[in-house]
């Protein structure tokens, strides 16, 4: 199944039609990557986004010299976004956490397809700031409840957090699926 095929089955790209398509899978490229191979590297240089076509990505970012896993993304998900829109330095690294395909659109391949089908380039960026939307919401979320956890005295932080207060006061936790508006508000513990 080809770029264009397999992002037609997901509801973002339900608004492209089939030149859309068609333009958005000729800007396309497929990598494979075997579990905990790392996609990309925090701060490497940011030059390519990524939607994932099987398997799972997690998204890594390290602290004290410790690998902590932030989110963990499915197929029809996309990492590395932010790579289109200011081609700065990767925030976060990225790991295969099984086999995965990725579909891949460059930077490069991004500006051409601006100038040889602007409109189909709108529609993509327009998916683009919905995810990012979507997970700026969620980042707020996430930094509501640490400063909770930070401010509060321990016993209401249990009472307030229930069974996710261990997980949650270590430090260690996301949430799942943040590109998916329907999945905000998941907790899943986060193991590495």
């Amino acid at each position: 199944m080809g770029a264009a095929d397999f992002l037609s089955e997901y509801k973002g790209f339900k608004e492209f039609d089939k030149d859309d398509l068609a333009a958005l899978g000729q800007s396309c490229a497929e990598d494979s990557f075997s579990k905990d191979d790392l996609v990309f590297q925090e701060e490497a240089p940011g030059d390519r986004m990524h939607i994932i076509k099987s398997g799972t990505v997690k998204i890594v970012k390290k602290v004290k010299d410790k690998e902590n896993t932030i989110a963990v993304l499915n197929p029809g998900e996309f990492f590395g976004e932010m790579a289109l829109l200011d081609g700065m330095p990767r925030s976060a690294g990225a790991k295969a956490g099984e086999a995965v395909t990725v579909i891949t659109i460059s930077r490069a391949n991004y500006a051409a397809l601006r100038d040889k089908a602007p409109k189909t380039a709108l529609k993509l960026m327009d998916i683009l700031v919905n995810v990012l939307s979507n997970r700026l919401r969620q980042t707020n979320k996430n930094l509501e409840a640490m400063a909770f956890l930070i401010e509060e005295p321990p016993k209401r932080q249990a009472a307030f957090l229930g069974s996710a207060a261990p997980d949650l006061r270590s430090g260690v936790f996301c949430w799942r699926s943040v590109g998916r508006p329907e999945a905000v508000g998941k907790v899943q513990r986060a193991g590495n």
